[in-house]
Parts: structure tokens; sequence; C-alpha cells
């Protein structure tokens, strides 16, 4: 873009994850793949050139999961700093309750159909899914931003989430 200097200015990799509910479930993935292998998350992945945000979401859900999303609320965002300044992330999240198909798992992992109110206690739950949904899921629907910082491991070593 015209007036951006490469050397000043982030090049930053967008990250979507969509937070899929019914019926006070919420459908969670058991990752085959690194980062995170074995972790148990919520379903996302990469914004791809030309994409918007949701199309990314809704894309990276038929992929990893089989459901059509037909709209998600847009919830937050996180900036994700590593000690490799070449390195940022901003990861985007959305809650959608509006969905059809039949849930199927990939490649990328194992889908399944969890509580809501048990999943933090899952053996084997992300710690970002435990830092991160009391904000995504917000009872107000109050929109949230805020920063993770990560280790060379991808482990947490600091955050600041706020809702606007």
């Amino acid at each position: 873009m015209k007036g951006l200097d490469g050397s000043l200015h982030a090049h930053t990799i967008i990250v979507v994850f969509c937070y899929l509910i019914k019926d006070g479930n919420i459908l969670l993935i058991k990752r085959n793949r690194e980062p995170y292998k074995g972790d148990i998350t919520i379903p996302g992945g990469k914004k791809e050139k030309g994409e918007t945000s949701f199309d990314a979401c809704a894309r990276e859900i038929l992929e990893e999961t089989g459901l059509e999303v037909t709209s998600a609320r847009f919830a937050g965002m996180v900036n994700n700093f590593s000690p490799d300044p070449s390195q940022e992330v901003l990861s985007l999240y959305f809650v959608a309750d509006s969905f059809s198909g039949v849930v199927n798992s990939s490649d990328e992992g194992y889908m399944q159909w969890y509580p809501l109110k048990e999943s933090y206690q899952l053996e084997n739950i992300s710690p970002f899914y435990r830092l991160l949904s009391p904000y995504v899921l917000d009872p107000g629907k109050r929109v949230f931003h805020g920063f993770i910082r990560v280790d060379n491991d991808g482990k947490i070593t600091g955050s600041e989430l706020l809702h606007f």
C-alpha cells in the first residue's frame, strides 16, 4: 500500500477463531497438528489474501467441522507477541449460533460438542481457551481487545484483556 514503510510497520498474520454454540454446548477441536498438538481448543486458522475476516472464519469452520456458518458476532481481538518481533499475530474472535450441516472431524483434529460450563475443566484444554473464553462469551456481548505475550515454546508469559 502506498505510504507504508516495511521497516517501521508491523507485518501481521491474521488468525480467526469461531466459537460455535448450540443448546448450552460448545464445539471444540482436539488438535492433530502443531501448533499446540493435543490441545483441545476452538476451531480456526489463518486468514487468506482477499478474504474478509468473517469469510475466513466461515471457511475455516467449513474446512475443519463441515458446518456452514450463516452469521457470527465479532467478539474481540488480541495482539499476540512472541520474543521474535517478526512473528506478530492478530487473533480475531467470533461467536456463532447460526450454522447448518453435520459435524465432521478433519485432518486438523477431532471435533466434539462439550457442555460449555464444563469445558474449562477438560483435560488438555488450551490455556488460551481458559484465558480468552470469559471475554469472548461475555454475557453483555461487549467487544474486547488486548494482548498476549508468549515465550519461544508458545507458553503464555503475560496478558492484558479489556472490554471496550
